[in-house]
C-alpha cells in the first residue's frame, strides 16, 4: 500500500517540478519582452 502510494505520489511531484518551471520560464519570458 505504502509502495503504491509513493508510486502515484511520484509523478504528481514531477508534475509540480515541471509546472513550477514553466512559469518561471514564463515570468522569465514576460519581464524580458517588457525590458
Amino acid at each position: 500500500r505504502c509502495q503504491l502510494c509513493c508510486c502515484l505520489f511520484q509523478p504528481i511531484r514531477l508534475m509540480d517540478y515541471f509546472v513550477r518551471l514553466t512559469a518561471y520560464c514564463l515570468m522569465i519570458s514576460m519581464l524580458s519582452l517588457h525590458m
